[in-house]
């Protein structure tokens, strides 16, 4: 996953300067493509961001421990990427990255991104 312009000086100034950058839920949304620096580009048609839930990290990475369900999507098309948010709408974008597949789906169905399946890594 791609670490965004915001979320830089903010994990810089938590360990140079002791301040916090903690946010108190992340979110995740659907992309039809690469969602750019800015989070926004190739976004999918249903624009739910669902909260997402985390292990604690280790050896760099951070791992949900839970899945992240969209059900009953508005639209459908083929997705492949997620980008992550500290709000459910509007907010800041976090980090985003490619799903291992992309995936078609079609209006009303559910999409799930399996518990340990959303990884952000600091390398």
């Amino acid at each position: 996953m791609s670490i965004s312009d915001y979320l830089e000086p903010k994990i810089l100034d938590a360990v140079f300067n002791n301040t916090s950058p903690a946010v108190a839920s992340v979110y995740a949304k659907l992309h039809t493509g690469d969602p750019g620096e800015a989070g926004t580009a190739n976004a999918f048609a249903d624009t739910t961001r669902i909260v997402t839930s985390w292990a604690a990290a280790s050896g760099g990475t951070i791992t949900t421990d839970a899945a992240t369900t969209w059900t009953n999507l508005s639209s459908g098309g083929t997705l492949t990427h997620i980008s992550l948010w500290d709000a459910s709408t509007a907010g800041n974008h976090l980090w985003n990255g490619a799903l291992t597949s992309s995936k078609t789906v079609n209006a009303a169905d559910d999409f799930t991104i399996a518990t340990g399946d959303i990884d952000v890594t600091l390398d």
